[in-house]
């Protein structure tokens, strides 16, 4: 549960980025797949309107799924949720399979359940790949942290543990 409210937290700040960034009134038809009577409207009134409604399409976005951090296209991110849940969904079919045949040859099956990766968006509909680029730079480096803590902590626990005994 506590990890569905943080999904949200981080979807709701996208939409209402990506509503500010649209200052076009049709861009919104055009977005949901009406560009019939919407698209050819924003197009006839010239080139600015046009250039304001590629800018969604043409913006990048920093995704983080378990500790890999990535440069997409925004567009390619409601791509890349649907492949992490299908290889999840493989992992945990032949998980499930192994457990089987590990039950009726009678043996002990110590394999643990595939986990699923958290995708998690980092930063939304950035306008340039330089800025994406660095704040992947930036989240990579987060991560390093905190496994070197994490590392360090766990160094210490053994330590007491040794002394402990």
């Amino acid at each position: 549960m506590r990890n569905q409210r943080h999904l949200l937290t981080f979807e709701i700040p996208a939409a209402l980025l990506l509503a500010m960034t649209l200052s076009v009134p049709d861009a919104s038809l055009a977005a949901e797949g009406g560009a019939g009577k919407g698209g050819g409207k924003a197009a006839a009134n010239g080139s600015e309107g046009g250039s304001k409604e590629e800018e969604p399409a043409d913006s990048f976005t920093v995704v983080q799924v378990g500790d890999k951090v990535s440069v997409l296209k925004s567009s390619e991110v409601p791509g890349l949720r649907k492949k992490v849940s299908e290889e999840h969904e493989a992992s945990v079919k032949a998980y499930n399979e192994a457990k089987q045949k590990a039950a009726k040859a009678k043996k002990k099956f110590e394999t643990e359940k595939p986990v699923k990766p958290q995708l998690r968006v980092v930063a939304p509909a950035l306008k340039t790949e330089e800025s994406a680029k660095a704040i992947q730079e930036k989240t990579v480096a987060q991560i390093a942290e905190r496994k070197k803590k994490e590392k360090e902590r766990k160094e210490k626990e053994r330590e007491r543990a040794k002394n402990g005994k």
